[in-house]
């Protein structure tokens, strides 16, 4: 009588085909020095020989989700997507990751580890590695599409493919003086804010940290884009796809204000007038700044912050200040 012990490398799955006068056991009723590591798939036992048994053995298919994070940046011409991909890769490794890019989109840049290769073709991008991908896996794409009509802009999908389940994120943020709002949207559902996932969007060495870290890597990330000017006016969470998503772009007209502080010095020949202008400007920046006059007072002089220019237009008897920064 005896024991017998099947063992197979990672990625290899092992199967009884048939068997006659050998009983299959659970690995864990072999004897210790038969079960060497955890590759040992299958025990035996027998009583007499001979005995017959043939096995059938074939690769093991990887395991792989994915969760995504996207960041679209839009202007009235330009839709710019930052995508993380978060891999996650079980039972088997794979060399090659697979990507639907929505239509028009175009590939600026490509970040991951082991990359060995990568090509577009048809809206599909494929990404060859030199060693395989694991467990934790994280892709990151920056890619651009122009917009033709700022009233109608449809955020294209980046669907990642050869994965048993994808869910994610979609953030939509604005430039400077540009607000965006949802037009239409099917298949995906809008939350607020403060509900994104910003741990998805931070680099792979955050997400192994602890809990306190990945709350600072989600608040940098945020400070990042609130910095550039570009705050996440819209937030979305999709579980799959097809989806659709639809914004406007309009320019956002800047609401100001204006507390005046005046000083008048009066002599025998001359009225001297120092005014402090005192704005309040918000919602979206501008470039000039005009006064009105009164038709006898003579402009001497302008002071203030960023002013690269300012004259009298005598048409209009105005004062007029050009700044080189809004």
């Amino acid at each position: 009588k005896g024991a017998l012990a099947i063992a197979a490398r990672k990625g290899l799955k092992v199967e009884v085909a048939y068997a006659k006068d050998v009983s299959q056991v659970d690995v864990q009723e072999l004897p210790a020095e038969l079960r060497p590591s955890e590759e040992t798939q299958l025990g035996f036992k027998y009583l007499k020989r001979p005995f017959e048994a043939s096995l059938q053995v074939s690769e093991v298919a990887p395991k792989v989700t994915a969760d995504v994070f996207t960041v679209a940046r839009l202007s009235k011409d330009t839709l710019r997507l930052s995508t993380a991909i978060n891999y996650k890769i079980r039972d088997a490794g794979v060399f090659r990751l697979m990507v639907r890019l929505g239509e028009g989109l175009k590939l600026l840049d490509l970040d991951g580890r082991d990359i060995n290769t990568q090509q577009v073709k048809d809206n599909f991008l494929s990404v060859d590695l030199r060693s395989k991908a694991e467990g934790e896996y994280r892709l990151v794409l920056e890619t651009e599409k122009t917009v033709k009509d700022a009233a109608d802009v449809a955020i294209p999908e980046i669907e990642v493919l050869d994965v048993e389940r994808e869910w994610g994120y979609l953030a939509v943020a604005s430039v400077a003086g540009v607000k965006v709002e949802a037009k239409a949207f099917e298949g995906i559902r809008q939350i607020n804010v403060r509900e994104l996932a910003w741990g998805l969007f931070g680099s792979a060495a955050a997400a192994q940290e602890a809990a306190q870290a990945r709350q600072q890597q989600q608040e940098k990330q945020q400070a990042e884009i609130q910095r550039a000017g570009e705050p996440v006016e819209l937030a979305f969470r999709y579980l799959k796809h097809p989806f659709k998503l639809a914004v406007t772009a309009s320019d956002v007209m800047p609401e100001v204000s204006v507390e005046t502080r005046a000083v008048y010095n009066l002599t025998e020949k001359n009225l001297e007038l120092v005014a402090e202008l005192c704005y309040d400007i918000r919602k979206a920046g501008i470039f000039y700044l005009k006064t009105a006059l009164a038709p006898e007072l003579r402009l001497i002089a302008v002071e203030g912050e960023n002013i690269d220019d300012w004259k009298r237009d005598e048409k209009e008897v105005t004062g007029i200040m050009k700044l080189f920064k809004n």
